[in-house]
């Protein structure tokens, strides 16, 4: 199968020497106690229980491939008569469902863009989504042909998928942001997918952050049309969240403001300034073309990595050395390999697939919980931070905040 090259990622393989950093930094030394509503029982801390900073218990994931658990999904009680501030639990799925739709438009370069776009949705009809294609697919939990909840603009990814990838590589992690009432949308990068590998090496390191661009340009001009199923999802102003696995930890980090090298030098600048926060997985640095340009970054970042990376080794953890934005924190998995965080490409044993390799259901489970807690605290969520999962068999966490 073509997807195999993926497998391969350039022949970027072996881990590589990356700078010490500290990560005995837990949850409760940033205030792991959550914020105290007033509500009876709300202001539990941060245990030792091995599960989470709250008392939510366990983490759902709904299986390898990442579908949402919709038995169980956070409280929404109305606090209107109360006036207290519900503190929602991260660690289930939100109080949406997850709608679907693919896309095509052609980018600001010519280019022609296949999106993928996820986003909340209270309509209970539609046809479930089916991603991949004939000889190779698995089921999600969104749904396509529901009307999107827009009543009020809701926050926005987007998803730069990996080297000779594809959008919906990490489908687990969008349909559950969706529920929590995010928009996410992901492009095909062109010459850059498993389908579509004929991309100049050098051409695409300027190109992908030019392709989130045109998808985020893409979704404005949705939002702002009437016949749009989108419209009215997105305020121009709030701006997006950068996010990217692999080659899109690269293309993530760079459109957040990361200065990517010229001779060796963190020189060129193709960021975008609407950028609000940058969450990667298991980036790559893409031969070294960013090194210390992460210094750059002037908005939150999010960092997940494996120890046992073996396609591009703890470049997750040298890229993360030189952030200085808060708040920043960084996830590392001690058993995990690549594609860990990518388990639709785990058909057989591989980087980061296998017994040898962290629980798939333990990683997708705090990786959705640690994403949507992250970007939820940024949001102004209350009691959000301290939901970071803690359980030091699968994860230890450095983190700065203010």
């Amino acid at each position: 199968m073509k997807m195999l090259t993926l497998l391969a990622l350039m022949a970027c393989s072996g881990s590589k020497d990356g700078a010490s950093v500290d990560t005995d930094t837990s949850v409760d030394e940033i205030g792991g106690a959550t914020t105290d509503t007033g509500g009876e029982g709300s202001g539990t801390t941060g245990d030792d229980t091995g599960t989470s900073a709250t008392d939510s218990g366990t983490s759902h994931t709904g299986g390898t491939s990442g579908g949402l658990d919709t038995a169980d999904t956070a409280d929404t009680a109305d606090t209107a008569d109360t006036g207290v501030i519900a503190i929602i639990d991260y660690a289930v799925a939100g109080r949406w469902g997850a709608g679907s739709l693919s896309e095509e438009t052609v980018g600001g370069e010519g280019q022609a863009l296949l999106m993928e776009v996820w986003y909340p949705s209270l309509d209970a009809g539609g046809e479930p989504r089916i991603y991949g294609f004939d000889d190779w697919y698995m089921d999600g939990e969104s749904r396509t042909g529901v009307a999107a909840d827009c009543d009020e603009p809701k926050p926005v990814m987007i998803h730069s998928h990996g080297y000779g990838s594809i959008n919906w590589e990490m489908f687990y992690l969008q349909e559950y942001l969706a529920s929590h009432g995010w928009i996410i949308a992901a492009p095909d990068h062109p010459g850059n997918t498993f389908y579509d590998d004929g991309g100049l090496f050098s051409t695409l390191l300027w190109r992908r952050p030019v392709d989130v661009q045109d998808t985020y340009d893409w979704l404005l001009a949705e939002s702002a049309s009437p016949s749009s199923a989108l419209h009215g999802c997105v305020d121009p102003a709030a701006g997006y969240v950068a996010s990217g696995y692999s080659f899109g930890g690269y293309t993530a980090y760079v459109t957040a403001g990361a200065l990517a090298n010229s001779f060796g030098e963190p020189v060129l600048d193709y960021s975008d300034d609407r950028v609000t926060a940058v969450v990667t997985f298991a980036p790559w640095d893409g031969y070294d073309a960013i090194t210390t340009g992460t210094s750059s970054v002037a908005v939150p970042a999010l960092t997940l990595g494996g120890e046992v990376d073996a396609t591009v080794g703890t470049d997750f953890q040298d890229l993360f050395s030189h952030l200085t934005s808060t708040p920043r924190a960084m996830a590392s998995y001690p058993d995990a390999g690549h594609l860990s965080f990518t388990p639709v490409y785990c058909f057989s044993p591989g980087d980061g697939c296998g017994l040898d390799f962290v629980d798939p259901d333990a990683l997708t489970g705090t990786l959705r919980t640690s994403t949507v807690a992250f970007l939820e605290h940024i949001q102004g969520a209350p009691g959000a931070l301290e939901q970071l999962p803690v359980d030091e068999a699968v994860l230890s966490w450095t983190i700065i905040a203010p």
